[in-house]
């Protein structure tokens, strides 16, 4: 089986009002909840790194479900971030 890994820009671009990739996250992520897409990995880090990005951006009021949320998603192994992992994405 493949695995596929989504990381925080597939997720913030779902997340945002406006982003040029916001219509093709929203796809992806509804291909995995649906279960269409097998094999999901993401890295516990996409979680720090979007409450970064909303509390850099002082936007505290949406940073609980910014966080929150990708957490809910079905069909979607959460993974740590090991330096295994690294090298395994870093090698494509």
């Amino acid at each position: 089986m493949n695995c596929i890994l989504i990381e925080f820009d597939l997720l913030i671009a779902a997340m945002k009002k406006e982003d040029r990739l916001k219509d093709t996250a929203e796809t992806i992520l509804k291909e995995v909840e649906s279960g269409r897409l097998k094999g999901i990995n993401a890295p516990f880090a996409a979680i720090h790194e979007t409450a970064s990005w909303f509390h850099n951006r002082q936007l505290f009021h949406w940073m609980v479900q910014a966080v929150t949320t990708p957490t809910h998603l079905r069909n979607v192994e959460w993974i740590a971030l090991t330096p295994e992992f690294c090298m395994t994405a870093s090698h494509g």
